[in-house]
């Protein structure tokens, strides 16, 4: 996964769907992100898209 803020080999995608009350899936309504460990949410993608930029770090 490569944002603005680099590029990201470890990245783990999730997809999320919103139900109706049937319990079926919503058209346009699916989300998907990218998460990486230690640093978090790197790309949103659904009702707008969203992409990390910068981050830092800070080690304990």
């Amino acid at each position: 996964m490569t944002t603005p803020a680099g590029t990201f080999t470890n990245a783990i995608k999730v997809q999320r769907d919103k139900l109706n009350k049937s319990g079926e899936v919503k058209e346009e309504k699916q989300r998907l992100y990218w998460l990486v460990p230690g640093v978090g949410k790197v790309r949103e993608e659904g009702e707008r898209t969203e992409e990390l930029v910068s981050y830092d770090v800070k080690k304990p």
